[in-house]
Parts: structure tokens; C-alpha cells; sequence
């Protein structure tokens, strides 16, 4: 099982509600994180999280991406 690098955004340890944040396709926490802070500030008692994908980006080596969309089978399981 693969450990997500992560970013969360809240204050205490006695939270009512959690966000999980997810960022797109060629994007990574960087990019969505001035709008996790953005949203914490009108939302109370919330701890926001954002996993960052494991996959590099097939298009942007400095991006993440959940699944690959040009290569359904990147480790050619299925092709065995």
C-alpha cells in the first residue's frame, strides 16, 4: 500500500468536520492548497487534508496524477 504525501490546514485537535481536498489531473498540493486556506477561513471547526497523488504526471514530471489516462495498464499486468 503506497503513503500519501499530505498537507492539512486546522487548528486544535477537536474537530466536527473533515474535508478531504483532492487536487486534478497534472496538479499537485501546491496548486490547490491557497484554496484549502481560502476555505478554512469560512468554514469552522474543520480539519482540511490534501493527499497528493503517488503517480508522476504522464505530462508534467513536476505534476501528480490518481491513474494514468494514456496508459491504463503502466505495469502491463494485464498484458502477461
Amino acid at each position: 500500500m503506497s503513503e500519501f504525501k499530505y498537507k492539512k490546514i486546522g487548528k486544535g485537535n477537536d474537530f466536527s468536520k473533515l474535508i478531504i481536498f483532492l487536487h486534478g489531473y497534472t496538479s499537485n498540493i501546491d496548486d490547490v492548497l491557497p484554496y484549502a486556506e481560502m476555505l478554512a477561513k469560512h468554514v469552522n471547526n474543520a480539519l482540511i487534508v490534501m493527499p497528493e497523488a503517488d503517480m508522476v504526471s504522464e505530462r508534467h514530471a513536476d505534476k501528480r496524477q490518481w491513474y494514468a489516462l494514456n496508459d491504463l495498464d503502466p505495469d502491463r499486468r494485464r498484458r502477461k
